[in-house]
Formats: structure tokens, sequence, C-alpha cells
């Protein structure tokens, strides 16, 4: 359902960024789209698509009562669609709501192209060794 989702709203989206902001624990994912992230994701500069077919999926994950993680499948997904948007000057992201400019940098390095990542890292003054900090982290949680 997120796959199919992510696939028609993805095509919605004009601004420079589109993906995935979930829940702390990653049980959740809700779609946004940004003109620009700075060092965190900003709720008044985001705008929410998909919001009523996310509340469908979210009625049948409640009655599954799953508790499962969808950092691994969202991710999946956001980094297949991520070739058109690079080619396009757009960024894909992932995150959760409190994260901090080096774990967006380690997603949107994660899902896009090198050169794309470079570039949010260096608007954002981060170097490839602060984001390498997250790659054992983030890493053992995407294999889990």
């Amino acid at each position: 359902m997120y796959r199919n989702l992510i696939d028609a709203i993805a095509q919605q989206t004009s601004k420079n960024y589109f993906g995935a902001i979930c829940d702390p624990v990653f049980e959740s994912a809700r779609f946004y789209t940004f003109d620009n992230i700075g060092e965190c994701f900003d709720y008044d500069e985001a705008q929410e698509i998909g919001s009523d077919e996310v509340d469908s999926i979210e009625h049948y994950l409640l009655a599954a009562q799953s508790g499962n993680s969808l950092l691994s499948p969202i991710t999946a997904i956001l980094r297949s669609i991520s070739p058109s948007f690079n080619s396009q000057g757009k960024v894909i992201f992932f995150g959760s709501w409190g994260m901090g400019t080096d774990e967006i940098a380690w997603f949107i390095r994660y899902l896009n192209n090198r050169s794309t990542s470079l570039n949010y890292m260096q608007e954002n003054d981060l170097s490839e060794i602060e984001v390498d900090a997250l790659n054992d982290a983030f890493t053992k949680e995407l294999n889990r």
C-alpha cells in the first residue's frame, strides 16, 4: 500500500524535497514536501500530501497491531524513486520529527546520489565525518 501511495503522490510534488517523516520508532509514516530543509524539519514549512490515503493505511496498521518498524521498507521505496528526483535537482528525505541535521544528512546521503547529499551537507556546514558517525546505528536499524 505504501509503494502505491508513494508512487502516486511523488508525482504530485513540484517542491524541491519529498519524503516521509515518521514517529520516533518508525511505526507510522506521513509524507511531506518542502521548498527547503535546513537544520531540522520545520512543521510550519512542511506541506503534507496524501494524508487521507495515509489515514487509511494507518487504520490497517492499527488493526494488525504489528508494531513493526517502517524504516527499512519505506527507505527502500524512497531509494527506488530518488534517481528520477535527483535528475530533476530534487531531494528525497526520510526521518522523524526532532532529528538533527546530521541525522537528516545521513538519510539524504543514503537515499540520494552523492552530489545531492554533498550539497545538503555543504549547505548545513556538515562534514562527512559527522555524518559517518551515524553509520553503525542507522545501518543496524535498517538491517533489523
